[in-house]
């Protein structure tokens, strides 16, 4: 939000479960309403993406896997030359489609998985293990998309960040 002229937020998706109960929990979370797009093809897309780039004030790009017709290159072509708003995500194959990119670490997920098996095997029932959070991420930087929007990142933002050139 930064980076945001407003306060108004868009999301552009695959069309599953999982994307919905993403927006779900950036409502939850965050106390946002969000204007949806949920995709099944590559051309809708792009349509819905020129759609929320005009319409809101920053983008949340999730998860395009299954979009039928996907085309990774084409896409992030489009995007160069579509991006008029801030974008985000949170994976970091969905990266180089966003200007910023607050993701999960995997090797944190698998150090959970670890201990609560652990846990479980000495006798503690997976009821009485919380729910959690993942407490880590990676911070992925697109400077294209930032050149394009004339957006410049502050030293402490870029630091420890993976910058996309």
């Amino acid at each position: 939000s930064k980076f945001a002229k407003g306060k108004k937020v868009g999301y552009i998706a695959n069309d599953v479960f999982t994307a919905r109960k993403e927006v779900k929990y950036y409502k939850d979370l965050f106390n946002i309403k969000a204007e949806k797009a949920y995709i099944k093809d590559f051309e809708d897309w792009k349509t819905q993406f020129k759609k929320l780039q005009k319409t809101v004030d920053m983008v949340i790009v999730g998860n395009v896997s299954g979009i039928k017709g996907w085309n990774e290159s084409a896409a992030e072509e489009f995007v160069l030359n579509n991006t008029i708003k801030p974008t985000g995500c949170i994976y970091s194959w969905v990266s180089k489609f966003a200007l910023i990119s607050v993701t999960v670490l995997p090797e944190e997920q698998g150090h959970w998985a670890a201990q609560t098996a652990l846990k479980i095997l000495s006798g503690t029932k997976p009821s009485e293990i919380p729910i959690t959070k993942n407490k880590k991420g990676k911070i992925i930087l697109n400077q294209k998309i930032a050149e394009i929007l004339e957006i410049k990142f502050d030293d402490n933002l870029k630091k420890g960040a993976e910058i996309i050139k």
